[in-house]
């Protein structure tokens, strides 16, 4: 009897990005992106990252092999976008991911590329926070401001706590620490530890 072949453990292959990507003077109302193969989307609220923030955020949906992310307001001028798909993006058959997919674009004439990087942990158990987001807010953010307004920039923190936030523009910023259960990216629960950082980042 045949076995139908070998297992397929390749991930899908990028064929296309509409506009490019790392494009700059961005403008356009979508981005269509086009595979080798069938694809599909899971865990897209954890995953799938924009940072800074949209809102309202993209309708994002699947058509056969591509990908098409639909813009719902204008977008912030001369700001760097960077789209983080995680491990949401997988083949629709056997669910390969396309591990840490990235899509950057920016809407002004320079591609902002400064990072910022760490690793958070629980203050009182001094354990890494896994899935805990580092928000970086402009360090003349109001106090009261911290933990319930959406940052400039953000990311996850991998199961070792480390982060690492990309695509900054050159400035001075706040680093916060948030355990957020809704992926809202403000404090809005009893449970959700936040810690504010005590230093000005210059970048």
């Amino acid at each position: 009897m045949p076995t139908g072949g070998e297992k397929d453990v390749t991930p899908p292959v990028l064929l296309s990005a509409v506009p490019e990507n790392y494009q700059v003077n961005f403008s356009a109302g979508k981005i269509v992106l086009t595979f080798d193969e069938y694809v599909q989307l899971t865990d897209v609220q954890k995953q799938v990252m924009i940072s800074p923030p949209m809102n309202p955020a993209p309708q994002i949906e699947i058509r056969k092999k591509s990908v098409i992310i639909t813009f719902m307001d204008s977008l912030k001028s001369n700001t760097t976008y960077t789209m983080n798909f995680g491990n949401a993006l997988t083949d629709f058959t056997e669910g390969n991911p396309v591990a840490g997919f990235q899509y950057v674009f920016s809407t002004g004439p320079v591609m902002d590329s400064l990072v910022i990087s760490g690793i958070m942990k629980d203050a009182l158990t001094l354990k890494p926070l896994k899935d805990a987001l580092a928000l970086v807010y402009d360090s003349g953010t109001a106090d009261t401001s911290i933990g319930k307004v959406p940052p400039l920039y953000y990311a996850r923190t991998n199961e070792s706590g480390l982060f690492k936030v990309r695509n900054v523009r050159k400035g001075s910023y706040r680093l916060v620490g948030l355990d957020d259960k809704n992926y809202n990216f403000t404090a809005d629960f009893a449970d959700e530890i936040i810690g504010v950082g005590t230093d000005i980042i210059l970048l």
